[in-house]
């Protein structure tokens, strides 16, 4: 197992959510401003790339995962001046897995997408959401970068899987 399989529960936003991260990583707010909205982790490995942001966002609109996943995989590309998405294979719900463990979700799955950064260079990303109960509104985004599609699928997975609300006083 690398260092990177490893993993650790981490607070994120002062403790009112945990989750499992990858042991490698390091909040990235030690070394540089991450919005009040984000949670960013970035890893301590020598050429390694692999990063975790999770974001706290509004609901879009959508009922479905795919229509979740594709309004917030548009969202992303639109905020980062990246062009031709294309999806790798199908959207994995977790729906039911993580209902079965986490209070108050209402949907949950990953999409692996390709598409070209604002440099002209072939990226990939692992893009998870999670919606919480409909008082909450909001949907906790888990993009995954760096490392080959299977390790990011991996990860955002386990992030998903592993994300737990301590305190819901975060979300008012």
């Amino acid at each position: 197992m690398t260092q990177q399989q490893q993993y650790k529960t981490v607070p994120l936003y002062g403790g009112a959510i945990t989750a499992t991260l990858p042991a490698a990583l390091a909040d990235a707010s030690t070394l540089r401003p991450v919005p009040d909205t984000q949670e960013v982790w970035v890893s301590t490995i020598k050429d390694s790339n692999l990063s975790v942001i999770i974001d706290l966002l509004e609901c879009v609109p959508g009922s479905t995962l795919h229509e979740v996943l594709t309004a917030h995989m548009d969202e992303v590309m639109r905020l980062s001046g990246a062009s031709n998405a294309s999806i790798v294979g199908t959207d994995s719900d977790m729906t039911s897995i993580i209902k079965s463990v986490t209070e108050g979700v209402t949907l949950c799955g990953i999409r692996i997408f390709t598409f070209m950064d604002g440099r002209g260079v072939s990226a990939s990303t692992a893009l998870g959401v999670l919606r919480l109960e409909p008082a909450l509104a909001t949907d906790v985004l888990v993009s995954v970068n760096g490392g080959t599609i299977e390790d990011m699928r991996k990860v955002c997975a386990e992030v998903l899987r592993s994300l737990r609300i301590e305190d819901k006083t975060l979300f008012q």
